[in-house]
């Protein structure tokens, strides 16, 4: 249709020109719906692999990865929402489009009212307190053995999310849109912002955090695991000197009547949202050879918590499933709060956990 037409220029110029007006419209979407929704959407557009993707995700992690581009390929299938045209959600809500790509602003958040310790206090296995699969576990032998994990080089620290659409009940400054019950794709209400609180609380006390923000259980909840297992191996091989993975969910309590549920304690005159720590044995038929150090670091950081937020910690969560804890050299999954909780008491408890968690992983520098 071009040829018929004659323009004033050949055919190389009319590619320019169509280039130009290409790249023009991309300027304008950056500019009327933020840049980095603009990317996303470029990005979701041309496939996981395209050469758009990969630069959108590297600006993402704020970090330009070294070597083969292959495992930015890997972590890109899983990190750039996806299409799947094999599985079909599990949910039958329709889901709603995500209301932004863009980070959550970056506003002060105010630190624990509680004034740190000048120095963290003695911790004992008498502070520890465990449910579920427990038979057998000798805390004190293993809570009395030093944690073999050193932190050294950067990042550090890697905060992922299994289930990132996890979201909170709503309150009168925390609006969503629903893609499913308490579950949102807006990472500015769901999960996302709260593991972007831990990375941010941790950074401000020296550690070098990468956060994932990637979308793995969504438009398909089956199959997540599989998926942040991708990344969290491509990760690991990308930069080597990631030592711990926090894979951070929020919990859900609900009774047969459909009534939802909350856990809180007040700390220093607010309330906080509780922290659940699970850990995965592998005795239900997937191999966990590294349990044992990932129970090490939950006993030690539960401890910590018990001993300086009195009531911040429920009981660590013993489970026979593996949650991709048999990679990197300690992995825990951690619930902050659950469904009954609103988004800012998530905030509050996920600031007061990174501050017992600095206490904990400074001793491994």
């Amino acid at each position: 249709m071009i040829r018929s037409i004659k323009l004033p220029f050949g055919e190389k110029g009319a590619k320019l020109a169509a280039q130009i007006l290409l790249l023009a419209f991309v300027l304008w979407l950056a500019f009327s719906s933020g840049v980095s929704g603009a990317i996303e959407q470029v990005a979701r557009r041309v496939g996981a692999n395209d050469r758009v993707a990969r630069a959108a995700f590297i600006m993402e992690l704020g970090v330009k990865p070294k070597g083969d581009d292959s495992l930015i390929d890997a972590v890109l299938a899983v990190s750039v929402p996806y299409k799947n045209s094999v599985e079909q959600p599990e949910r039958t809500v329709e889901p709603a489009a995500p209301q932004t790509t863009k980070k959550p602003a970056k506003t002060p958040s105010p630190s624990p009212t509680v004034k740190p310790s000048p120095s963290p206090p003695a911790l004992s296995p008498e502070d520890i307190e465990m449910e579920g699969e427990t038979e057998g576990i000798d805390v004190a032998a293993i809570f009395n053995e030093p944690l073999s994990v050193r932190l050294k080089g950067a990042p550090q620290i890697l905060i992922i999310h299994t289930h990132s659409t996890e979201s909170y009940t709503p309150d009168v400054d925390n609006v969503y849109i629903e893609t499913d019950i308490t579950r949102t794709l807006n990472s500015n209400y769901n999960v996302v912002r709260v593991g972007e609180e831990l990375a941010r609380a941790l950074g401000e006390r020296g550690f070098s955090v990468m956060h994932d923000r990637g979308v793995y259980d969504y438009p398909s909840y089956s199959g997540s695991y599989g998926r942040s297992l991708t990344a969290i191996e491509s990760y690991l091989k990308l930069y080597p000197s990631i030592k711990i993975v926090i894979d951070v969910h929020r919990d859900a309590l609900m009774d047969a009547e459909g009534k939802i549920y909350k856990t809180a304690v007040e700390v220093g005159g607010k309330s906080s949202a509780q922290v659940m720590m699970v850990v995965g044995t592998g005795d239900g038929g997937s191999n966990n050879p590294r349990w044992k150090e990932n129970l090490k670091l939950a006993f030690h950081l539960q401890a910590a918590m018990n001993v300086k937020y009195k009531g911040l910690a429920r009981p660590i969560n013993i489970s026979p499933e593996r949650y991709n804890q048999h990679v990197g050299e300690a992995s825990i999954l951690v619930e902050v709060g659950c469904n009954g909780n609103t988004l800012e008491e998530a905030l509050y408890a996920a600031r007061l956990f990174a501050d017992v968690a600095a206490d904990v992983l400074d001793k491994l520098k």
